[in-house]
């Protein structure tokens, strides 16, 4: 009987081995839904800056982006989340909206013109759906924060969500991004 107990033992860690593996090496569908869902809010910062180059507003406004952190932090103690883990992440994603912002600017300032932009609360409606699309999923890519493989599987999914060739979406994603792994080996 103890033998079998241990042979039961076993094959639980086997199975238990095996799925980690195959975690660690299947892509997360909740994951890359997500990634993607930061990468199209980071696609609207654009809009943003063609709204803000032509009027001279800044790209800097710590007053909305403290109403924005705080207006998270409720969304996310309604929706049953750490309401600093959602205001941290958002700081990063903020960061990285005014990161693509300056790097538009820079090419408005070079000569290429601002393309057309609705005005920036539409813009600003654009934003709050696909926010509502991350609170909702937060609790289903929580456990990718804390894997192990978590910075490979984070890496992998800013791949797939990026264009190839588009290093500059690229970097603003990963901006985005950085603090999502709580792993201890990122």
């Amino acid at each position: 009987m103890h033998a079998a107990r241990i042979q039961v033992l076993v094959g639980t860690a086997s199975l238990f081995l095996l799925s980690a593996s195959a975690i660690a090496r299947t892509p997360d569908p909740s994951l890359h839904t997500w990634v993607a869902r930061v990468a199209e809010r980071n696609d609207i910062a654009h809009a943003v800056a063609a709204s803000k180059f032509p009027v001279q507003r800044p790209i800097e406004d710590p007053v909305r982006e403290e109403q924005v952190l705080e207006d998270k932090r409720l969304q996310a103690r309604a929706l049953g989340l750490d309401p600093d883990e959602v205001a941290g992440e958002y700081r990063q994603f903020i960061e990285a909206n005014k990161l693509a912002q300056h790097a538009d600017f820079q090419r408005y300032h070079l000569g290429t013109p601002p393309p057309p932009a609705p005005p920036l609360d539409e813009i600003r409606q654009r934003i709050d759906t696909v926010d509502q699309g991350l609170l909702e999923q937060w609790q289903q890519v929580a456990w990718v924060r804390t894997h192990p493989q978590c910075g490979r599987l984070l890496a992998t999914a800013i791949r797939e969500a990026t264009t190839p060739g588009d290093a500059e979406a690229g970097m603003v994603l990963v901006r985005a991004l950085v603090g999502f792994c709580r792993a201890s080996s990122r």
